[in-house]
């Protein structure tokens, strides 16, 4: 059994915004420097081309840590009113 995230949908909103990025904008343009730094030659000593393959690395982690994330998601909302603390729900602690 798979351990839920509990996720607010603020938290959810951020995720998907940031896995979207990775998997556009940001995967484009490392694809852009990666073809750059090959056209350069010698890949052993191009410190480009190593640079841009770790940080391709870094994303693609980065895209399937989200993508678990999301899969076992469990969207919070505020916690209910009546005296039930839950998932989410916000307390005051007074002291007397």
């Amino acid at each position: 059994m798979t351990q839920a995230n509990y996720l607010t949908p603020e938290g959810e909103a951020k995720l998907n915004a940031e896995l979207q990025e990775l998997k556009g904008p940001k995967r484009e343009e490392l694809s852009k420097r990666l073809r750059s730094a090959i056209q350069m030659g010698d890949l052993s000593e191009n410190a480009e081309y190593h640079s841009a393959r770790e940080e391709m690395a870094w994303i693609q982690s980065r895209i399937k840590e989200i993508q678990r994330l999301l899969g076992n998601a469990e969207i919070i909302s505020a916690g209910q009113k009546g005296g039930i603390v839950t998932v989410g729900s916000t307390i005051v602690v007074e002291s007397k």
